[in-house]
């Protein structure tokens, strides 16, 4: 251990911000600069996980509600070490702000409702500059069936109101018949 002055090394004696936001650290092992960055890293969407794992983000089809989908995605950054890196995601139409800050590089969802929702997420780095956001357009759709049973009530009730209507017409005719002819009437 190098002690200098009644100082280690590595114990910091003095803090200095300078006025370009710089700060200057003096030890007893002498004094360091550090200049925070400003060079936001980048991010982006690795994988989508539904039914099976989509990486052509491009050929992602729709899901229906209740599907559960995973997001995957990584940062580009060499400053901050990779167990550190912070990720902060929200989904338009669902998330006014972005959520809490994490340091899972996945993102699990089940939508609720049918619609065309954007997934978006941002890398943090460990200067606290923030990546332009990385999206992605989802589409959850109604399964199959529910257009099938619409489209089959849609086409029943149109039918049931015409053979309603042809057969009081029909009773309204066999009506009128009956009274001017006797054959039909059975009276004969």
């Amino acid at each position: 251990m190098d002690v200098r002055d009644g100082l280690a090394s590595n114990d910091v004696a003095s803090i200095y911000q300078d006025s370009d936001g710089s700060l200057w650290f003096g030890t007893g092992g002498g004094v360091t600069q550090y200049r925070r960055s400003t060079v936001p890293p980048k991010v982006h969407i690795v994988s989508v996980t539904t039914d099976k794992t989509y990486s052509e983000l491009d050929a992602i089809p729709s899901f229906p509600p209740g599907a559960r989908v995973t997001l995957a995605y990584r940062a580009i950054d060499f400053k901050t070490i990779p167990e550190k890196r912070q990720y902060r995601v929200r989904i338009k139409g669902i998330d006014e702000e972005w959520r809490k800050p994490t340091r899972s590089e996945t993102f699990d969802w089940t939508p609720e409702k049918p619609g065309t929702y954007t997934f978006e997420v941002q890398s943090i780095d460990r200067d606290l500059n923030y990546s332009e956001p990385a999206t992605l357009t989802l589409h959850v759709k109604r399964p199959w069936w529910v257009y099938a049973l619409f489209g089959t009530i849609g086409v029943s009730i149109p039918l049931i109101a015409v053979g309603f209507y042809f057969g009081k017409r029909l009773q309204t005719q066999r009506a009128i018949a009956q009274q001017f002819n006797p054959y039909i009437a059975g009276r004969v």
